[in-house]
């Protein structure tokens, strides 16, 4: 689910939500005050140290919810995760990592929500959408709303621009669902159903179009608002940070799935995907 902070692949965490509390025009709440104070660098995860820590806080704050089983490895990260087309954003305060997502573009094991929502993934591509899905939502501090926000926009500039995507799927729960509709403006393309790889509990699909995104969040919003600045980001600011990796970038990618993807419980094709993945890649980046 998507979990903003997390999903059932991506579920939603505690983290993230009931952040459609919404503030009374003309004042500020505390976390509006936080946001103006708080120096939150957005980048993509470099380094196989970097992955390691984005994805151990996506496991623990899972363990919390109750999304995720214990685990020797203490990270969650899923085979979708390995492909160098997916990607893993963090958030930094002052060098220490407070938030995480990460972005699976639709490619050779297709969305890790697709598992549960087959016919709602099948309804997409069929009308040739270009689509990528959000997973592990995850912030150190609970309902972190100025983490999540920005990491939510740079999402969106990084998949609607750099990736050219026309729309963001997401597996929420139940519980969150109303966060993704009413603040950032997802739309149900699902019934609840329960997520297998988040302990059963139920969830939702949803999806964006990014043709449209700014547009609606815009009507939708009073600019006065924390959540009405969502689209006010410098996203100049954000380019050299939203590149796409670089050689040396996936390759960690490629060493840290090898390390803590489950490969004894994947069958040999789904393995043999990743590599051919990997090795296409690297050829293309040669010529």
């Amino acid at each position: 689910m998507s979990n903003p902070p997390s999903h059932p692949s991506n579920v939603p965490g505690d983290n993230v939500a009931k952040a459609n509390a919404v503030v009374p025009p003309g004042t500020q709440n505390n976390k509006e005050r936080r946001a103006k104070s708080l120096p939150i660098s957005i980048r993509l995860a470099q380094n196989y140290d970097e992955l390691k820590s984005a994805y151990a806080l996506v496991y623990t704050q899972y363990l919390k919810q109750g999304y995720q089983k214990p685990s020797s490895k203490g990270v969650r990260f899923l085979p979708h995760f390995g492909l160098p087309t997916s990607y893993t954003l963090i958030a930094e305060i002052n060098g220490n990592i407070v938030g995480t997502l990460t972005i699976v573009s639709d490619g050779l094991l297709g969305l890790p929500m697709e598992k549960e929502y087959p016919e709602a993934v099948t309804a997409l591509r069929v009308q040739e959408r270009r689509m990528a899905e959000i997973s592990c939502l995850a912030t150190r501090r609970g309902r972190d709303l100025p983490v999540i926000l920005q990491l939510m926009y740079a999402i969106y500039e990084f998949s609607f621009v750099q990736l050219g995507m026309t729309d963001l799927c997401v597996a929420v729960t139940t519980e969150h669902q109303p966060f993704y509709r009413k603040v950032l403006r997802f739309e149900a393309i699902s019934d609840p159903t329960p997520y297998s790889s988040c302990n059963d509990i139920p969830a939702i699909a949803m999806k964006l179009d990014l043709t449209r995104a700014r547009e609606k969040f815009n009507l939708a919003h009073n600019i006065s608002r924390m959540v009405g600045r969502f689209f006010l980001y410098k996203a100049q600011s954000l380019k050299p940070n939203l590149a796409l990796p670089a050689p040396e970038h996936l390759a960690a990618r490629h060493r840290f799935a090898e390390d803590y993807v489950e490969w004894p419980e994947l069958d040999t094709d789904v393995r043999k995907k990743v590599e051919s993945a990997y090795r296409q890649v690297y050829t293309n980046k040669a010529t």
